[in-house]
């Protein structure tokens, strides 16, 4: 019989994870020395931005980019690993927190915590963190550009609305 206290955690599991296949192969190149993989700061981070732009306040994506980059910084300043990977993976556990929130004006959206838990998921090591605060770093400044794009066309149709609303009148 199954013990009451085990947690299902399946919904975790999306059946179709954009974020799963694009850090399938994890965040850093092994050539000579691990390097950030390209593609996910160069492709990936934009996208992910626009898939958010509309959905996330720049103080939520903030938020969460501090405390991931806080952590980077205490390893950068020689903190062991082990001791700041649990604080990695709290980040998924505020993200899935904020994600279940009542109010709308503080709930984040089910595509951010799908690239928070991903990424979270793909930090075991000391440069798998240095690689992730990067590649969130991408994916705030690619946010702001989505962001702005988005209330510029915003913008730009409430012209067109006024515009077309006046009609024929003189």
């Amino acid at each position: 019989m199954d013990d009451a206290r085990t947690v299902d955690t399946t919904w975790a599991e999306p059946a179709s994870n954009r974020f799963e296949a694009a850090l399938k192969d994890g965040f850093v190149t092994q050539a000579t020395q691990p390097v950030v993989r390209e593609e996910l700061i160069s492709k990936y981070a934009p996208e992910w931005a626009s898939q958010f732009a509309g959905k996330l306040s720049m103080n939520q994506l903030r938020r969460f980019f501090a405390e991931v980059k806080g952590i980077g910084e205490r390893a950068k300043e020689g903190q062991p690993f082990e001791r700041l990977l649990p604080r990695v993976q709290l980040v998924w556990a505020q993200a899935a927190h904020a994600a279940g929130k009542k109010s709308s004006a503080d709930r984040v959206p089910a595509e951010f915590v799908e690239f928070v838990r991903a990424s979270v998921q793909r930090v075991k090591t000391r440069e798998d963190l240095d690689a992730f605060v990067a590649v969130f770093e991408a994916v705030v400044g690619h946010f702001v550009y989505a962001e702005k794009q988005r209330e510029d066309g915003r913008a730009m149709q409430r012209g067109r609305d006024r515009h077309s609303n006046q009609g024929g009148r003189r």
